[in-house]
């Protein structure tokens, strides 16, 4: 279930309060990685890499979590102006709203 929301790039407006749009091509029954990496100006100044986690618990539970990569010289900067607390929210809100879709459905 939580393989279906995540890959329903379609209704991310409808319930991520983070992320409204994503794409990805992938294939079934093979890995797919959503990573995005991007940097800002140039890749030393500042760099972020994101991607999502699926762990198969059991037949029926699946663990996602999300990791979150910060390089570059400019983190002193960000982390002073409080940057990263919005982001660190965001993907906090993306999670509740995530398990609450799933859950209301089971």
């Amino acid at each position: 279930m939580v393989w279906e929301h995540v890959t329903d790039f379609g209704t991310y407006p409808d319930w991520n309060p983070f992320v409204l749009k994503a794409s990805a091509q992938y294939e079934v029954r093979k890995t797919i990685r959503f990573i995005w990496k991007g940097h800002f100006v140039a890749p030393f100044l500042f760099t972020v890499r994101h991607t999502f986690k699926f762990e198969a618990i059991s037949d029926t539970q699946t663990r996602f979590s999300q990791i979150h990569e910060n390089s570059g010289l400019l983190i002193p900067f960000l982390a002073w102006r409080g940057i990263y607390w919005v982001s660190h929210q965001g993907y906090l809100d993306f999670d509740q709203a995530l398990k609450a879709r799933c859950e209301f459905e089971t």
